[in-house]
Order: C-alpha cells, then structure tokens, then sequence
C-alpha cells in the first residue's frame, strides 16, 4: 500500500491515543492547519481497515477504529513521513483530551416525551463494550432532562459508585 500523509497521521493519532476512536473523535485531532478534511479522514479510516492496519469494532456506541500490530509495525518504519508539527498537535491532542475521548466511548444517555410534559432520559455506561448499567429517570420538564444528560457525561462513574455503595449497605 502506498501511504499518504494522512493515513500514517490517523494511524499516529491512534498510537498515540492507545483506545479506540470513532472517525468523529479522530477528525477533531486534525486542526485546519492539517490540511485533512473529515472526508480525507474517512476515506483513510476505510482504506486502513481494509488493509488490516486498522480494525473496525462495532460496539453499542458506534463503531471504533483501533490499531493493529501490522500498524503499528509499518508506521514505526514510516513515522518520519510526518510532518513534526502534525506528530506534536496529534499528540497533544491525544494527552490533552484522553479522559474525555474514554468517557465518550463508555458513557451515552437519550431524553425522550413521554407525555404531560414529562421526559424519560436513559443512562447508559458500558464497560468493555459490554453494556453494564441502564438508568431510566422521569423528570417533569426537558430542562432537567438535558441537565441530568448533561451531567451524567460527566460523572457517571461517580453516579454509579455512590449507587452502589448506597445499594449494598447492609442495614
């Protein structure tokens, strides 16, 4: 395979990264001064998996792109053929954003009507893409619906160990 600039950087990001990426979360490591579009990206991600240098895992938050041994071999060989700049912002990137980037691989939430002005919002979590926690709250408005969503993004693993240990207190 012949390899242009972007798909070594995609594969660089994800080395760098070490977790799987949805092609959402590896286009946002590619500012404009990159010169890739989301396309450019998108048509790297497919020709990598392809190639068997990037695996495409399915799970029930998307589909995730991760490194393979073969790629992580071949870009070693290759890594000079991109830009120094490029490396640096992709590995900052990688460093800066990780626990958000892992957060939004494990946690999901959806607010639905359900009628009278009430909302149903769903919490979800899973672990090791397998789901491990399913929380359905009605709220009266869709201001607390979105706030609950909201947060439970940014909390959820706390939400969930303040639940358990509240549910497996023997009194």
């Amino acid at each position: 395979m012949n390899f242009n600039e972007v798909s070594l950087a995609v594969m660089f990001l994800l080395q760098e990264v070490r977790i799987p990426l949805n092609t959402e979360q590896i286009s946002l490591g590619f500012n404009e001064d990159s010169g890739f579009t989301y396309i450019d990206i998108a048509i790297a991600l497919n020709n990598l998996t392809e190639k068997e240098f990037v695996v495409k895992s399915t799970t029930p938050t998307g589909e995730y792109y991760s490194l393979t041994f073969n790629g992580r071999l071949t870009l070693s060989r290759l890594l000079t053929d991109i830009r120094a700049s490029l490396r640096k912002r992709l590995s900052a990137y990688a460093r800066d954003n990780f626990l958000a980037l892992s957060l939004e691989s494990k946690v999901n939430t959806s607010v639905s009507p359900i009628g009278d002005g009430k909302y149903q919002v769903l919490l979800r979590a899973f672990d090791k893409d397998s789901n491990s926690s399913d929380i359905f709250l009605t709220v009266d408005n869709s201001e607390e619906a979105s706030l609950i969503a909201k947060n439970w993004k940014k909390h959820a693993d706390d939400a969930i160990a303040a639940l358990f240990s509240v549910l497996t207190k023997d009194e």
